[in-house]
């Protein structure tokens, strides 16, 4: 362990670390002593230690500054704060700073020890948590492993199997695409294979949620696959890409019949993977910005290199299915949850096969994302037309306190703007004079059944007289004194 002591008193900072020195030596490597807390900063930020003893009152720099300061860069550091019984207020502020302990000078070796059990017991506990963590970190390389080998040799997997690595590894909301390389594609050098092939499915599926590759290579003799990681394959070419899949389920049955569709001159394809996954990108992107024009252009280019890289092969046909089936999916990855219509019959929205026909599946699948689109415009308008009839109806029922654009935005669980914007658009008046009316309304009321001005004022909502006064004249003509005998 490495100590600093921060304390502008020699005597008191050579005291400390006698003691400490003299009841815990065979725990500490050194202890280092600065005398003001820009100091302390500096040393922590050139050399680090494992605990700090700060005075709080220092040239320079006060402790709690410093403390602070460190606290910012360094959050697993252990501090202990040094404090004169006048300076208890500024032990509360430290606590709020998040120090592990203070002592109150002057302080006694059994308090001091009091607080080193504290902190050995603490640390204790982190090298069991550290150490927890990678024999975890160990068993997930190892299921890794196992399910690699399974997925690549096995021509089936037990259902209740493949859910335990399903579960064990995260992989449920995680989606994943299969790309496949030739060793013939640049992959015999050492040095390159060392880059490429990696143990880090479980690593990169935590990196990027919302995508996972699963990086397969076959040798020469197209009979032994190995994994690799996401990593910069920009001068190689897949033998074979497939689509976004999400149904863990069928990994087997789609690696497989992605191998079949392998042959020895598919190794080059004429549209980079990177261009296909990008144009992938912009179509969703398009059917979420609900930009038919946008999308129908996206739809042209995409289809058109796919079928540049899987030709007229029944692959192309599984395709275009598949990628509807993920601009679908990130919808109901958004909370549209009325969307299994559109999933369940998904091919029947195509004229399969297509038989190289690539015309056919690009008007094929702008039809099938324009009704995407169409049915997203239409629940968006729905949903938009219920929140705002939760905002009236909390107005409604709520006009008589002091709420806000902000307050009923809370209640609805929706921004401001958006609120202020959708509300205006479909009521065809803004938020804040619909409040208003509504107040008005129920003036007119308590008027009628006999109600004076000022009762009326604070009985609305209103908190001033006078400017009740002149937004009721401003709705009906008249002062709220000569409404009762107009």
């Amino acid at each position: 362990m490495t100590i600093l002591i921060a304390e502008d008193e020699p005597v008191e900072s050579v005291s400390l670390r006698k003691i400490l020195f003299k009841y815990y030596g065979t725990s500490i490597d050194k202890i280092d002593i600065v005398d003001d807390g820009e100091a302390a900063v500096r040393y922590m930020e050139k050399n680090g230690a494992d605990l700090i003893f700060m005075d709080i009152r220092m040239p320079v720099k006060n402790g709690l500054d410093a403390c602070n300061e460190i606290r910012q860069k360094n959050g697993k550091v252990e501090i202990v704060m040094l404090t004169a019984y006048s300076d208890f207020e500024y032990a509360q502020i430290s606590i709020r700073n998040d120090v592990t302990e203070y002592m109150v000078k002057p302080y006694s070796v059994k308090s001091l020890q009091s607080v080193m059990d504290k902190i050995f017991a603490h640390l204790d506990t982190e090298k069991k948590e550290m150490e927890i963590r990678q024999n975890s970190r160990k068993i997930v390389r190892l299921l890794e492993k196992e399910f690699i080998s399974k997925i690549t040799v096995s021509s089936d997997i037990e259902k209740n199997t493949l859910e335990d690595f399903i579960s064990l590894l995260g992989l449920k909301t995680c989606c994943y695409r299969i790309l496949i390389f030739c060793s013939s594609e640049g992959l015999h050098s050492t040095d390159t294979i060392e880059n490429i092939l990696q143990s880090g499915l479980y690593r990169y599926m935590k990196k990027n949620t919302d995508m996972m590759f699963l990086f397969f290579v076959y040798d020469e003799s197209f009979e032994k696959l190995l994994k690799m990681k996401h990593t910069d394959f920009t001068p190689l070419s897949p033998a074979y890409m497939g689509p976004v899949e999400r149904n863990w389920h069928n990994l087997i049955p789609n690696l497989h019949r992605s191998i079949r569709n392998i042959t020895p001159d598919t190794g080059n394809h004429p549209v980079p993977y990177r261009t296909i996954i990008e144009l992938e990108k912009k179509l969703g992107e398009s059917v979420l910005n609900r930009d038919s024009s946008i999308f129908r252009i996206y739809c042209e280019e995409l289809a058109s290199a796919a079928h540049m890289n899987y030709g007229d092969s029944s692959e192309f046909d599984y395709y275009i299915v598949q990628t509807y089936r993920m601009l679908v999916q990130q919808l109901y990855d958004l909370n549209d949850h009325d969307l299994d219509y559109f999933m369940n019959n998904a091919e029947s929205f195509f004229s399969l096969p297509y038989n190289g026909n690539c015309d056919m599946a690009v008007k094929d699948l702008q039809n099938a994302g324009d009704r995407l689109i169409e049915f997203m415009t239409e629940n968006i308008k729905c949903k938009n037309r219920q929140m705002v009839g939760y905002a009236k109806k909390y107005i409604d029922e709520n006009f008589t306190r002091n709420i806000s654009l902000d307050s009923i935005a809370v209640h609805v669980s929706i921004s401001r703007y958006y609120l202020s914007r959708t509300f205006s658009s479909l009521e065809g008046i803004s938020i804040t004079d619909y409040i208003q009316s509504v107040r008005i309304q129920k003036a007119k009321q308590l008027l009628l059944d006999g109600k004076t001005v000022s009762e009326v004022c604070y009985m609305t909502g209103f908190n001033d007289p006078a400017y009740f006064s002149k937004c009721f004249r401003k709705h009906t003509g008249v002062p709220p004194r000569e409404f009762n005998r107009k």
